[in-house]
């Protein structure tokens, strides 16, 4: 019986010792947490990037058109994205979908016929078999354009425009615009530009592209959030790809006349810089952090409360909750926005070493259990840890896709047969942006080859000669 209570005691002084470890610790991280940061100069420094830009309400702001592209063909899209927005500023944050004025996007597809639908989508995946489609002479391409014309002028209209402005700040819940429509669009719009390579007409091909391209590198430079930027970046790569096609279905005497202005033009420091894009992230992050505390949140049951929490997530969430400090959270977060703009603001055959400093600064950012202050801020953001060098290295990577896309297009007005293409590439002064060496040539199918930085098989980039 001794024995038994020896070892109850010995129990029970275990868990008190526990216990009180526990209650010390506790009290040391709660003096430690007792106050918040002030808003810190990174702050004001991303603050003044986006007041620097243009008011969104103006007749000229493409972003307006864009909420309302994809509205019925009746409805005058710049009406339909006026009305939006303004629903946005006044149903924010929760932007109840029963209440957008647009309501539904229009189902364009729900009338096509199975080829067109099928040039749509091979057009998107393929280049090569875009152009074995395209080439085929079945009349798919004038089918399209006179069943779809509404959409076709829809989106000359829209790159016509020379204002792009985001509305910010950026919230979860918030809708975009129907960016595949766009895409639709832009398909269409190569379809007549192949029509008028077809019909011998340079000059018009010269300026559908230069249109395009303009636009693009538009939305490019004043993207003020990271996902506008990657939906520019994909808009500008099948550009390329596609005014491949277009210009190599030029008749040879005006292949040259066909290539337009801004194919010529390098891909500027300000189109490819991330600076604007990352403020915008910085706005997304601060909302989200200080709605945690606003709503009382459990950022461990799905970050933004998007999603019900469990009856443990809600108790381990009362427990840490004083141990968050959303303002210093915003104020490293925007210190790592900064630092990670900065760090690839650099020249092309520096960009490479950039990926590797970019991925140290989010590495270190946020080590849980380093630190007492802001002990749950750090838990919670290492467990949403991202990468941000993809979505820079996407960017980059369009300088060498225009350059191969140039060199192609170059190549062949200049009427260089396959055989010599190796021979006069060596010699080219158009180069691989980050080597500045030579591309490559492909001989098993005929394509001039860039290698980005994009990891995966996003990295080759084949441009058709």
């Amino acid at each position: 019986m001794s024995r038994v209570r020896k070892t109850v005691r010995v129990i029970a002084w275990a868990f008190g010792a526990v216990f009180g470890f526990a209650v010390i610790a506790y009290v040391v991280l709660f003096i430690a947490n007792l106050e918040d940061r002030p808003p810190s100069m990174e702050i004001t420094a991303l603050e003044a990037m986006q007041g620097l830009a243009s008011p969104v309400v103006t007749e000229g702001n493409s972003y307006l058109y864009m909420l309302g592209f994809s509205g019925h063909p009746d409805v005058d899209p710049m009406t339909l994205g006026r009305e939006r927005y303004d629903w946005m500023e006044a149903a924010r944050p929760e932007f109840r979908t029963e209440d957008d004025p647009l309501e539904d996007d229009y189902d364009y597809r729900l009338k096509r016929a199975d080829d067109i639908a099928n040039l749509s989508k091979t057009c998107s995946e393929s280049e090569a078999e875009c152009l074995n489609l395209l080439e085929s002479g079945n009349g798919v391409v004038e089918r399209w354009l006179r069943a779809e014309k509404w959409l076709f002028d829809r989106y000359i209209v829209l790159t016509s425009m020379t204002e792009f402005r985001e509305a910010i700040p950026f919230e979860l819940l918030a809708p975009l615009p129907s960016y595949s429509v766009m895409f639709e669009g832009q398909r269409l719009m190569f379809a007549d530009a192949w029509r008028s390579a077809s019909a011998g007409d340079a000059g018009a091909v010269s300026k559908a592209l230069e249109r395009d391209l303009v636009y693009w590198r538009m939305v490019l430079e004043n993207s003020d959030a990271l996902i506008t930027k990657m939906i520019g970046t994909a808009a500008i790569i099948r550009h390329f790809k596609l005014g491949n096609l277009v210009l190599r279905r030029l008749p040879d005497d005006s292949k040259s006349a066909g290539i337009p202005p801004s194919w010529r033009t390098e891909i500027t420091d300000a189109e490819r810089s991330m600076g604007r894009s990352l403020a915008g992230e910085w706005t997304y992050f601060d909302v989200s952090t200080k709605k945690v505390v606003a709503d009382n949140e459990n950022p461990f049951g799905g970050w933004t409360g998007i999603n019900d929490s469990t009856t443990l997530d809600r108790a381990t969430w009362t427990v840490l909750k004083p141990f968050w400090q959303h303002q210093e959270l915003s104020n490293r977060h925007a210190r790592l926005m900064l630092d990670l703009g900065n760090a690839f603001d650099v020249p092309y055959d520096e960009v490479p070493a950039a990926v590797e400093v970019a991925d140290q600064l989010q590495e270190s950012a946020y080590r849980p259990f380093s630190r007492l202050y802001n002990f749950t801020g750090d838990l919670v953001m290492s467990a949403n840890y991202w990468t941000f060098s993809d979505y820079a290295v996407r960017v980059s990577d369009l300088e060498g896709i225009r350059r191969a896309a140039l060199l192609v297009a170059e190549l062949r007005s200049d009427g260089v047969s396959k055989d010599d293409v190796v021979q006069l590439t060596l010699v080219s002064e158009i180069v691989d942006p980050y080597t500045n060496e030579p591309f490559t040539w492909n001989d098993g199918s005929d394509v001039i080859v860039f290698y980005g930085l994009e990891p995966h098989d996003r990295s080759q980039h084949e441009l058709i000669y």
